[in-house]
């Protein structure tokens, strides 16, 4: 039986989804904190400054409180004799995560021709308090090769097809202020989401004039910008404001991890004025209320769940089945799943397969060549050589030794979890699967939601998958009880190979804002 202690741990499973929501904005905008720069990755010797053509801010609040600012700064410069735009934009906004206090760190910056055509891009996401993700890239013919950094790593290039009609951060500034607009105007442009590593369109349309309290009684021209789909990712929609003078004054939008989002235009004074005490809490916004509760959910051996898009459909791959999760019905928008509790390695007709090399892969996530890791792996494993056991020993030694109940941590690598031993589910899941592949036990991180009783509600989760004897099996190092219970929905499993690191958490966004559930039955 799970105890008291192990029920409340999963109060603060959330998944931090945060990065990649601010990441579909219309604008190329970005976070960070004094210990996060946004640096163009030309040497500073072969730039010669010029003139600073705009320094731009504004105030940003959510759910009507104010939380932040952005500051966006564009300047001529010359490198080897050529004409550029450095453009710079931060983001610093606080936010809570169950009560506790979290800023939201990432950071953007280009070179761009006087055209808007990008040749050079940095991106760095603040992930914990000490770690980053820092990603250089250089426009090379129709490739944009970027060196990836996380946290202290050695970097790994990679390469992302380019489109020549993406825009840069100034170039998108302009399109909206630079250009002459009227109602019934529509025009569309191009732009990178770098969390995405993709290309998305943006088609914009002018509305109408308009004097409101949101206008601060002048008259704005209202545009409505919609992104395209993104496979089943739906960006949302932006509504902007023009000032009588034709720039770029006011910016709102919806998402479902921060809710409504206002940017206004301002003086840097005002922009950086403190923040409000009422945050919003992107843990409490992530949940997902039952209609009624399910009793003594920690003993049960089976639950069916019923889980409903209020609008779109189930992506094909979600939810996937295996020994302890099982498809009952399936429709468009509307899913009924059996999940069972305690399933563990028995006698198996698969035992003589191979393990799955993919993986045993250390990669930049699932760091299992760093040395601290192996050492700790050594230490929680000992003399064990039987492979389940193996993965048993390290699902206990992670939940004993790494302090759980802290919300302030994003998404960090393992070797940064087995140098600060803290964290929640995600920091636990990743050093988990990364000891186990240092032991040589195949692993892979899975995604999906788990019930918290106290709540009466399902939250973002992630756990670990083991390879034994030809089967996957889950272990959850938050819990450390030797297997899953019944509470664990599965949504997703990835091996966290060959990816930007937030990828595969892409997961949520298109599921959260429109998911509802429930329990059908227990045993």
């Amino acid at each position: 039986m799970m105890t008291t202690r192990c029920q409340s741990q999963l109060l603060g499973k959330i998944v931090c989804q945060a990065g990649i929501a601010l990441g579909l904005l219309v604008s190329a905008w970005v976070a960070g904190t004094d210990g996060i720069r946004a640096q163009p990755p030309s040497p500073a010797s072969e730039v010669q400054l010029g003139k600073v053509l705009e320094e731009l801010w504004d105030a940003v609040y959510l759910e009507g409180g104010k939380s932040g600012h952005m500051h966006h700064r564009y300047q001529e410069v010359t490198i080897r004799g050529r004409p550029f735009i450095m453009a710079t934009s931060t983001l610093e906004l606080t936010v809570r995560r169950f009560g506790q206090p979290m800023p939201l760190a990432l950071c953007i910056a280009d070179y761009e021709t006087p055209q808007g055509e990008v040749a050079s891009l940095t991106v760095s996401m603040q992930v914990g308090r000490d770690q980053q993700i820092v990603r250089r890239g250089t426009v090379v013919g129709g490739e944009l090769v970027m060196q990836v950094q996380f946290g202290q790593q050695a970097p790994r290039e990679v390469r992302i097809p380019w489109t020549r009609e993406a825009l840069g951060l100034y170039a998108e500034e302009r399109f909206f202020s630079g250009q002459r607009w009227r109602p019934g105007d529509e025009r569309s442009y191009c732009k990178f989401l770098p969390e995405l590593d993709r290309f998305v369109r943006c088609w914009v349309k002018a509305e109408e004039y308009e004097s409101a309290p949101q206008t601060l009684g002048a008259k704005w021209l209202r545009l409505r910008g919609r992104y395209q789909k993104i496979g089943n990712l739906q960006p949302p929609e932006v509504v902007l404001w023009l000032d009588e003078a034709g720039h770029l004054a006011r910016q709102e939008t919806t998402l479902p991890e921060l809710g409504k989002m206002v940017l206004v235009r301002t003086s840097q004074q005002q922009a950086l004025a403190p923040v409000t005490q009422n945050l919003v809490d992107i843990g409490l916004n992530q949940v997902i209320r039952l209609p009624q509760p399910i009793p003594h959910p920690l003993q049960l051996r089976k639950i069916v769940y019923r889980l409903r898009l209020r609008s779109g459909e189930f992506g094909e791959g979600l939810f996937p089945q295996d020994d302890r999760q099982r498809l009952l019905r399936r429709e468009a928008n509307l899913l009924e799943l059996e999940v069972l509790s305690g399933v563990v390695p028995g006698p198996s007709a698969g035992k003589d397969r191979e393990p799955p090399q993919e993986y045993l892969r250390s990669n930049q996530v699932v760091n299992a060549e760093d040395k601290l890791v192996r050492e700790l792996a050594r230490r929680a494993v000992d003399t064990e050589t039987d492979p389940w056991k193996k993965a048993l020993r390290i699902e206990r030694w992670v939940y004993a030794n790494v302090k759980k109940g802290t919300f302030t941590e994003g998404f960090i690598s393992a070797d940064e979890v087995a140098r600060t031993r803290e964290g929640d589910c995600t920091e636990h899941a990743v050093l988990a699967a990364a000891m186990c592949r240092a032991t040589g036990v195949p692993s892979r991180l899975a995604v999906g939601l788990a019930y918290v009783h106290h709540l009466r509600a399902l939250v973002p989760h992630m756990w670990i998958e083991v390879w034994i004897d030809g089967r996957w099996y889950s272990l959850d190092p938050t819990l450390g009880q030797g297997h899953v219970p019944a509470t664990h929905i599965k949504i997703a499993h990835h091996s966290w190979n060959d990816v930007q690191p937030l990828r595969p958490l892409i997961v949520y966004r298109s599921l959260l804002p429109h998911l509802t559930a429930e329990a059908l039955r227990w045993e």
